[in-house]
């Protein structure tokens, strides 16, 4: 058992001959994948852990930069994107290296590996109110351990949907003209568990905001919010704070 936690179209018109022009579809400009491009983030997190006492809660607050290093073909020839994700407490000390993953623009679909897991970001063209699976390459028996307990994030189904494309928004310090927003959920009817992300991908840029929520309770308590009866799992909050 294992155990953790992306056409060329053409358009052709001319005076008197036929000229191409690529045209880059609705999403890949939202996914922009550049040999040393990276993206620096602010991280929140809040762990919950059962205990004999009750409910013990850490924060966790940290800094994260993820970085396109390089490039290579897999084992089926398609060209992948080796990101470096490097983390810090503050601005006083020195990156260190995390983990190493992958992303792709392959098939119409703007993926990325981590972990042993293959997700789904979005697909492309993207379009408001568009749905699809972006777990389908996930094993859903897949089980996570946080803080000594074991989770299973994916056993019921996320739904994966656009909420909007091209609104401009303010993200941490910075402005932004035009974000593509994707929510991932499974049914919030479920009283037992929460599975929850929500992403924001700035165009030319990439990924500038995400929040995750993973959480188990035994208290069916619909009233509560899920921060007063979450048993075991994580708030996760990632926030821009500086791109090149």
């Amino acid at each position: 058992m294992r155990y953790f936690l992306i056409i060329s179209l053409f358009c052709c018109f001319a005076c008197g001959k036929n000229e191409t022009e690529p045209f880059t579809p609705i999403g890949a400009e939202y996914y922009p994948l550049t040999i040393g491009k990276f993206i620096t983030y602010q991280i929140d997190s809040i762990i919950y852990d059962t205990t004999a006492q009750g409910v013990k809660i850490d924060t966790f607050r940290l800094q994260a930069k993820e970085v396109v290093k390089d490039t290579f073909r897999n084992l089926s020839g398609h060209l992948t994107y080796r990101m470096e994700r490097f983390e810090r407490k503050n601005d006083s000390f020195r990156w260190e290296i995390k983990n190493i993953f992958g992303a792709q623009l392959f098939d119409n679909q703007s993926i990325r590996f981590e972990n042993n897991m293959t997700f789904l970001k979005f697909p492309i063209p993207v379009f408001e109110k568009q749905t699809w699976d972006g777990n389908i390459f996930i094993d859903a028996g897949l089980k996570i351990v946080v803080a000594g307990e074991i989770l299973e994030p994916f056993a019921k189904k996320w739904t994966y949907s656009t909420e909007s494309i091209g609104k401009s928004e303010m993200i941490g310090t910075k402005a932004f003209t035009e974000i593509l927003t994707i929510k991932a959920q499974t049914d919030p009817k479920i009283l037992t568990e929460w599975r929850y992300q929500l992403e924001k991908y700035a165009k030319g840029i990439g990924l500038v905001y995400r929040e995750v929520k993973i959480v188990d309770t035994q208290r069916l308590d619909a009233n509560l919010s899920w921060e007063k009866k979450a048993s075991k799992g994580y708030f996760l909050k990632m926030t821009v704070l500086s791109y090149e």
